[in-house]
């Protein structure tokens, strides 16, 4: 079985090629169409106030009250995938459309802080776990059709190019002593920072599209489910003709099998997406090569990360599309899709389609910010199929690290078992910065579910980036983003 061998301390250099190619493209290709970001929408809409008080969100994780968590979770989902007047190339833009990509911002802070006009889709970028893990290759899309944005709500885009936290200068003087950590300031309360997980799929507007879905998790969630010999496919008609209520997804060898594709088919109208414009198969050609993509394919948002900053270790929410969304399969739960049918929230027919996973806590009972404990705890796993389902051991080598591990689990080593505030609190730069010898900002490693105190040793002589791993992968030293906005 073939591995790809990045290991972490790859890991920023990778994402600074991937990143410098980015922005220096995203203003390029842009054209003249103005995008605004729009904000959060009201309690009309999401059914919940946002932000909603911490102290609240408290309360419901000291009660386990899932149902609220659930609830909430749900609101979010309704305000990011609202209709919005902003359009482009003529289709109308969901709210999360319009937010502004971290390639965005970085252009915005190479020219001094200054505001540009958002003038097209965020371009796609391949996910940066793959870079900071060991990935099976059969583990991921072998057609390569895995893609990710990463996006700022305008409160949390406005507060990152008001500190530029994008440049490493800024970042290492919060490191006070090699005796102790440092961190960042942190989002303001109504930041909401996404990752929106899209499928690119060829298309010439006739033919059914094989599109792989998750079927749940294992019993034993201690393997690499790969796409040919665990996950599902169901198909899509990008002409909204053949698609039935509720699809009877197949196995990969039955991937060709005509009696049993039209129980397996969708409509494209089933899900979020957008149609490929000159713009962006231009952008993928340059970098993927010529060939990558043309005008009409699709680009089918199949999953989304979503932290908000309504307590201080973020909300963690994840959703991923499930053919039948009144019984989605595991990690998400009917459970959850109960909670939508009682919150009276009302989601278009295309947002209606996909399942939600909330992760507010590492575990149960809940632990405070700092100076909590693993003892006596439950695992509360929070990851998205179409992202972390694909890592194995080799990508988390932090139990050595914090010499610790959850509680009767022995030790959680795979990506079904991780949780996404925990994960994200590893997201940190180095505190002694960018130098000749060390051409890179190695942070901390990847983990699994288990609780982390945020005054833990772990993170001496470390920034601490607010949970936010986007700014890692975007902080680079002056010498190299001035190089990169003069090309």
């Amino acid at each position: 079985m073939k591995k790809n061998k990045t290991i972490v301390s790859s890991f920023a250099i990778c994402c600074t090629i991937i990143f410098f190619c980015l922005s220096c493209k995203q203003d390029k290709y842009s054209k003249s169409t103005h995008i605004i970001p729009q904000a959060f929408p009201s309690e009309a809409i999401t059914g919940i106030k946002f932000p909603t008080d911490s102290t609240l969100i408290y309360k419901w994780l000291s009660e386990q009250d899932t149902i609220s968590i659930s609830k909430h979770a749900w609101g979010i989902w309704a305000g990011l995938t609202a209709a919005t007047n902003e359009t482009i190339g003529g289709d109308k833009l969901l709210v999360f459309e319009t937010w502004t990509g971290t390639n965005e911002l970085q252009i915005m802070m190479q020219n001094g802080g200054s505001k540009i006009p958002k003038t097209s889709r965020t371009l796609l970028t391949r996910p940066s776990q793959f870079h900071h893990a060991v990935i099976d290759d059969q583990a991921v899309d072998s057609t390569d059709r895995q893609w990710v944005t990463v996006n700022y709500s305008p409160d949390a885009a406005a507060f990152a190019l008001n500190k530029d936290i994008f440049n490493i200068k800024n970042l290492t003087p919060y490191l006070k002593s090699n005796k102790g950590s440092g961190a960042i300031p942190e989002f303001p309360s109504s930041s909401i920072t996404i990752k929106p997980t899209y499928l690119y799929v060829k298309n010439n507007g006739k033919e059914l599209i094989a599109i792989p879905v998750w079927p749940g998790m294992p019993a034993v969630a201690d393997s690499i489910p790969t796409f040919k010999k665990y996950w599902k496919y169901v198909f899509v008609d990008p002409t909204n003709k053949r698609g039935v209520k509720i699809p009877i997804p197949v196995d990969f060898s039955a991937e060709k099998d005509v009696s049993k594709i039209s129980n397996a088919t969708v409509n494209i109208k089933d899900f979020i997406h957008f149609k490929v414009d000159a713009v962006m198969a231009e952008y993928l050609n340059k970098e993927q090569g010529q060939g990558t993509a043309q005008k009409g394919d699709l680009a089918l948002l199949m999953g989304m990360h979503v932290s908000t900053k309504e307590i201080a270790n973020w909300t963690w929410q994840t959703y991923f599309w499930a053919p039948d969304p009144a019984n989605p399969p595991s990690p998400s739960s009917k459970f959850n899709y109960d909670q939508l049918v009682k919150s009276n929230i009302k989601l278009s027919k295309a947002a209606a389609h996909y399942a939600v996973l909330p992760a507010y806590n590492m575990v149960w009972p809940n632990q405070p910010i700092n100076n909590g404990t693993n003892e006596n705890t439950k695992a509360v796993f929070g990851f998205n199929p179409y992202l972390e389902a694909s890592f194995g051991p080799s990508t988390f080598p932090a139990e050595s690290v914090l010499k610790q591990k959850m509680p009767n689990a022995k030790g959680f080593r795979y990506g079904m078992q991780t949780n996404c505030m925990s994960c994200h609190a590893m997201a940190t730069v180095n505190g002694g910065g960018y130098t000749s010898k060390n051409k890179s900002f190695n942070g901390l490693p990847y983990i699994t579910d288990q609780y982390i105190s945020m005054n833990d040793t772990l993170f001496n002589r470390w920034v601490k980036l607010d949970f936010a791993w986007s700014i890692q992968a975007m902080a680079y030293p002056d010498s190299l983003r001035k190089a990169n906005s003069e090309k």
